[in-house]
């Protein structure tokens, strides 16, 4: 399996370079058993939140054979990235592929943990756990954009314009 993450803007991507095997995604249902009259129902719910976790490391300044040389050579650049998105709070887009390079999953995730240490050889050891984030509250966001952005081009082609001027408004 291969794993990538980037930003929400696509402008970085990272490559994760060494995917621990049999890490899988979880996602728990909300379903539930009910009581009718006629005897017992099953009742759907949404689904849960994905998550995703593993435990592995960033190789520093090394040429592992294993390791796909479209990775970032110091595993640093990983833990900034990664340290960066968590201070500003700030989801990042998980990508996952088969061998064969066939997408399996795609999703935004907020990172729920991240632990790293140094071990001897220099390499980071560290483990990250990431929860699905939804994707429609950016569509909400957008959407507001957008809203604003009509205002905008409408005041700005109106008389309303030199009166908000005038008001100090614009």
């Amino acid at each position: 399996m291969n794993i990538i993450l980037t930003d929400l803007a696509n402008i970085t991507v990272y490559l994760i370079p060494v995917v621990p095997a049999g890490t899988k995604i979880s996602a728990l249902g909300a379903n539930s058993t009910q009581n009718t009259l006629s005897g017992k129902i099953r009742v759907l719910d949404n689904p849960s939140l994905r998550t995703i976790a593993w435990t592995s490391f960033f190789p520093v300044n090394k040429n592992y054979n294993f390791v796909s040389s479209k990775t970032f050579p110091n595993g640093w650049v990983y833990v900034d990235f990664i340290e960066t998105m968590r201070k500003l709070k700030l989801p990042i887009r998980i990508i996952g592929t088969s061998a064969k390079k066939i997408l399996m999953f795609n999703f935004l995730a907020t990172i729920d943990e991240f632990s790293y240490g140094v071990d001897k050889t220099g390499d980071i050891n560290y483990s990250i756990l990431l929860t699905e984030f939804p994707e429609g509250f950016f569509d909400f966001v957008n959407r507001e954009k957008q809203v604003f952005k009509y205002i905008e081009n409408y005041i700005t082609n109106s008389s309303q314009l030199s009166v908000l001027k005038k008001a100090g408004l614009m």
